[in-house]
């Protein structure tokens, strides 16, 4: 993938906002195919972004739904941030995953 970090002030330029959206699904892409598996706060940190990222409120957890609350906790601490914000983000997290992961 090129490099990612030319779409990380795109989230300032509504011109370039599409330019980030594609970025940000490249990212996914980028985490899904990590040939390691990054640490549990590494991996609530991608999941609060990508669902900020996509404007994606998650489900409140069950009350015995242990990973669902820590989910939902990682995503309540970002919540208030913008989805362009929440892509920028989670485009630079995959790209520090993607040196230190691949």
């Amino acid at each position: 993938m090129a490099d990612i970090s030319n779409f990380l002030e795109a989230w300032n330029k509504p011109e370039e906002a599409k330019l980030l959206k594609t970025a940000f699904d490249a990212a996914g892409d980028i985490v899904q195919g990590l040939t390691q598996k990054p640490s549990d706060n590494e991996l609530l940190s991608i999941y609060a972004y990508f669902k900020q990222g996509n404007e994606d409120t998650p489900k409140q957890p069950g009350l015995f739904d242990i990973k669902g609350k820590y989910k939902y906790s990682a995503w309540e601490k970002i919540k208030d941030i913008s989805a362009e914000k929440a892509q920028a983000e989670y485009i630079k997290l995959a790209d520090s995953l993607l040196a230190q992961y691949k």
